[in-house]
């Protein structure tokens, strides 16, 4: 139940950080979100698919977001992901 918990805080913070640094929403450091979801993909990797997931939900043609900053975030998520499995091999 408390990793139930942890996971549903990371769902919703990584939300908003998303909402955040695609420009939803004002903050005046977007791309200190950007990293706060590109760090909870590390720490957390049951949550990596929610982060592709709501990315994708940033890219429907409701949202009026730059798909370069989505397309950004998710090669970011991409190699961070890469590389902490390479870490792990060698």
């Amino acid at each position: 139940h408390t990793t139930h918990t942890h996971t549903h805080t990371h769902h919703h913070t990584i939300t908003i950080d998303i909402l955040n640094f695609c420009g939803d929403n004002y903050h005046p450091y977007p791309v200190s979100c950007a990293h706060a979801v590109l760090q909870a993909g590390l720490e957390e990797p049951l949550i990596r698919d929610e982060i592709i997931c709501q990315l994708i939900k940033q890219t429907t043609p409701t949202n009026h977001v730059s798909w370069d900053k989505v397309i950004q975030l998710m090669n970011d998520n991409a190699q961070l992901v890469a590389l902490q499995y390479n870490n792990n091999i060698n």
